[in-house]
């Protein structure tokens, strides 16, 4: 997957699981119809030939700007979910004959070498001509939200009511953080099923919707811990007014920190943002707060995918501190999700975070 990254700027082995998936598949069903060991052999050294040149290839070490760029223009071509349905198809289409599939891979591996040929022109091009990497964290930043079937069943009205929340979550947010509504968000993946989203967000709101997140998850981690303690109560038998109280410390447990939560966005607000607005702004924050607890109560998590540091431009200090809040972020959001475990049962008694083929306006 390491060498699919040529000009894939924006390609991450985990979005593109279930693409490499497919080729394996397609490559084992292939070596279990046609046994041939010297043809078995000479396949492998070739896709191991196609590997190195791909990873060997100088566009890798192009900054991202530059090879975005190039991917813009049209030199495409090395782009890893490209290339994985390249190879699916060789693998596919030759299903029975390893000789057919061995000229195949061959003939991709002289594309890919006449493309790189190309490429490697164009980003020494771009920076003989001082092309400026993009110091900007936001275009390496990517959020990941993964929602089990248990949420949208793999349906396309309950995924499409859950998208809709979520996108006035993201907007509700943006305008709180940015005083102003979101310009582009590009998908960066998207898989069904288990329905996963990868989106590109500034790292403002990234980092205002993770430390939101997180505040919310600890919520609930407060929450099991009381029932916990109320389960073994009720085991012990304790009074029944004990029991009581013990689930009204549960219940207000959820409400006071999702209060709070709500609260501690609203500090984070852009200051241009209009004094009449912020109400406004005060109730959707509420709102995302009942959003994003419905989401994580219902085994939904939220991921944050930080730039790696060969990603950000050492000279550029305020984009490389960005960067790194943003790992420390990443690294406290996944603390958080796996003190949470699968939720394969909800942990506080909320509604389901989709409602069929409801809407909102």
């Amino acid at each position: 997957l390491a060498a699919l990254q040529v000009l894939d700027h924006d390609f991450k082995a985990g979005g593109s699981g279930k693409s490499f998936q497919a080729v394996k598949a397609a490559g084992d069903q292939l070596l279990a119809n046609d046994k041939d060991a010297a043809l078995q052999a000479a396949l492998r050294t070739a896709l191991g030939e196609l590997e190195r040149t791909l990873q060997s290839a100088s566009a890798n070490t192009a900054p991202p700007s530059v090879r975005k760029a190039i991917s813009k223009a049209g030199l495409d071509g090395l782009v890893g979910e490209i290339l994985l349905a390249q190879l699916k198809g060789i693998l596919s289409r030759s299903s029975f004959l390893l000789q057919a599939a061995l000229a195949d891979v061959d003939k991709l591996h002289q594309q890919v070498l006449q493309q790189l040929k190309s490429v490697t022109a164009a980003s020494n091009s771009l920076l003989t001509l001082g092309f400026e990497a993009d110091s900007e964290v936001e275009s390496l930043c990517e959020l990941g939200i993964l929602v089990p079937t248990d949420v949208n069943h793999n349906d396309f009205f309950d995924t499409n009511a859950y998208l809709r929340r979520l996108e006035r979550t993201l907007r509700d947010v943006h305008e709180i953080i940015h005083a102003g509504p979101p310009g582009d968000m590009p998908i960066r993946s998207a898989s069904s099923g288990s329905f996963e989203l990868y989106l590109s967000i500034s790292p403002e709101v990234m980092q205002a919707l993770g430390k939101f997140t997180i505040a919310i998850a600890g919520v609930f981690l407060a929450i099991r811990e009381a029932r916990k303690t109320r389960k073994s109560a009720e085991d012990n038998n304790y009074p029944r007014n004990v029991i009581d109280q013990m689930k009204e410390h549960e219940e207000s447990l959820l409400k006071d920190g999702l209060e709070q939560a709500a609260d501690d966005l609203m500090d984070r607000a852009n200051p241009d943002i209009e004094p009449t607005r912020k109400p406004e702004l005060h109730t959707a924050a509420k709102k995302a707060a009942d959003f994003v607890a419905e989401s994580v109560n219902s085994g939904v998590d939220f991921q944050v995918s930080p730039p790696s540091l060969e990603e950000v431009a050492a000279s550029d200090k305020a984009a490389a501190q960005l960067a790194a809040a943003m790992r420390e972020l990443a690294q406290s959001l996944n603390t958080m999700t796996t003190a949470l475990g699968s939720r394969s049962e909800p942990i506080a008694e909320l509604p389901a975070p989709t409602r069929g083929s409801e809407t909102e306006s």
